[in-house]
């Protein structure tokens, strides 16, 4: 009997089935683009990155290697792909098959975890694939198991994972944005990552990880994968020929956009001109240091044969430290940024001296420098939290008597810092006078905030804190202060007759001058 219209329809149908059935669990690729109008409204846009994205983390679930680091800019589609579909589709050949996946922030992994169980719950998935199925007592936003075994459970840093292992961990954007900045936030992530949950493996031979994220800075949880072997692909939203984690795979040409037809070349130019030479080069070029220079730029700085005339107020402003250097060791400089403010509103660093010295030997320099500078340069101290720090300044300060000390503690993270000094570099107000210590200085500046010391940076932008943001008012009142306390001793000392005028000016910072007419007055 020939089949009548229904039943030609069903066959199809059930033939379309089996064979999308076959090929999604064969291919990840296939099954994420069968799956988008069941994760997405928005029409499909195909771009060669989602599969390059599709082919590493199948890779990944095949076990060709186990450990994979994934860099791409955002709004590409790589939390669809790894947080929402990449479980999934695991499920369809291994349906035991055990996760964990983690974000920084709980709501976007609930969304994301959302998103995917409600795939798996979907007609069209239940219908190729019916034997992934939920337990009804173990179905919860943040956590759900399938009959067979496999489960999901959804954390972020910071949160406990006790009692919870799994086959494959993954991390979808492990650092916030905006607070990836500070060294805290950093180690927070990166202890998560490679301590808390690194134990979380059922089996440490078989099972793997994934991470995925926009880079933020060279420590991210990414740059640590990548040092540490992790299997890495690349994307920067422009082509790079020159990038140091360049796709082997990538197809493009220089400048050539990553997705062109969601993310043209002209959308890409307003994120540079919104976020800024730093945060694009992390954020969407996948190198945390721009080409040209982070946060500041060695072509902004002017270096100078002369210091120009008038100058108002010097300051200099000490980062301290007081550990000497061990054979395999790397600490912190003790650094002496001299700042002076011109007339026209520009900044000039005439001095910059770096070393490393035991607590004693710090004090020594501090001293011998404020001989070399004289009473009219004002000397800056960073106060450390807690009892130790004030101590240490009273000390310091009790040392300097005869010399104008300001103290302040450190407010902020040393990039929050920077960024107000950022401006005045890039608009070419600052100048520093040519010297033996420019380099180094220019290559920490340059490499801020990924160097391995920040030491310069912290001394110059405290220079320019004390020279600026309403502090200028308070110095030229102390400095006022100062001098007519040093005018009052320079008379007494003229009062009691045992020192020559030299000898006078040399006691009170005063010029040579000033204490001959003093003594004619």
């Amino acid at each position: 009997m020939p089949l009548d219209l229904t039943q030609v329809q069903d066959l199809a149908l059930a033939n379309r089935i089996e064979i999308e059935r076959e090929l999604g669990r064969r291919s990840f690729w296939h099954f994420f683009r069968m799956a988008w109008r069941y994760i997405d409204p928005a029409p499909f846009v195909d771009g060669w990155h989602l599969r390059a994205i599709c082919d590493a983390l199948e890779a990944l679930a095949r076990r060709d290697f186990r450990e994979l680091v994934l860099c791409v800019p955002p709004r590409h589609t790589k939390s669809l792909l790894v947080s929402v579909c990449f479980p999934a589709w695991v499920w369809t050949w291994d349906p035991a098959h055990q996760f964990i996946t983690a974000s920084y922030d709980q709501r976007l992994a609930v969304r994301d975890g959302l998103k995917s169980r409600r795939l798996v719950k979907s007609a069209w998935f239940q219908q190729r694939w019916p034997e992934v199925q939920f337990r009804k007592d173990q179905d919860t936003k943040t956590y759900y198991e399938t009959t067979a075994g496999g489960h999901r459970f959804l954390t972020t840093p910071g949160s406990g994972v006790t009692g919870h292992g799994a086959d494959t961990i993954l991390g979808d954007d492990l650092h916030n944005a905006k607070e990836a900045t500070t060294e805290i936030s950093r180690e927070e992530a990166r202890e998560f990552w490679f301590e808390s949950i690194s134990s979380r493996l059922n089996d440490q031979m078989t099972g793997a990880f994934g991470v995925i994220q926009q880079r933020l800075h060279n420590d991210d949880v990414a740059g640590h994968c990548m040092r540490k072997g992790y299997h890495k692909v690349v994307l920067p939203a422009l082509f790079e020929a020159d990038h140091p984690d360049a796709y082997a795979l990538d197809p493009r040409v220089e400048g050539e956009p990553l997705w062109p037809a969601r993310m043209p070349l002209e959308a890409i130019e307003r994120q540079r001109q919104t976020l800024g030479a730093y945060a694009f080069a992390g954020q969407q070029q996948q190198r945390p240091t721009a080409r040209e220079g982070g946060l500041f730029k060695r072509a902004d700085f002017i270096i100078g044969e002369a210091i120009p005339p008038g100058v108002i107020s010097w300051v200099r402003r000490w980062d301290l430290a007081g550990t000497e250097p061990k054979p395999g060791g790397d600490p912190d400089y003790t650094v002496g940024v001299r700042m002076g403010r011109l007339p026209d509103g520009r900044f000039v660093i005439s001095s910059v001296i770096r070393e490393r010295l035991s607590p004693l030997g710090v004090e020594k320099l501090l001293l011998a420098t404020a001989q070399l500078d004289g009473t009219g340069v004002t000397i800056g101290l960073s106060q450390d939290p807690g009892q130790a720090g004030k101590a240490q300044i009273r000390a310091l300060t009790t040392m300097l008597n005869g010399y104008m000390v300001v103290s302040e503690p450190e407010t902020g993270s040393k990039f929050t810092r920077a960024e107000i000094l950022a401006p005045q570099v890039e608009a070419g107000n600052l100048l520093l006078l040519r010297a033996d210590w420019n380099e180094e200085f220019l290559v920490e500046m340059q490499m801020f905030p990924n160097a391995s010391h920040d030491d310069q940076v912290d001394a110059a932008t405290g220079a320019h804190r004390l020279l600026t943001q309403n502090q200028q008012g308070m110095l030229d009142l102390m400095r006022a202060e100062f001098r007519d306390a040093m005018l009052k001793r320079a008379r007494e000392l003229i009062a009691q007759g045992q020192m020559a005028d030299p000898e006078i000016a040399v006691a009170t910072g005063l010029a040579l001058e000033e204490i001959e007419a003093l003594r004619r007055a």
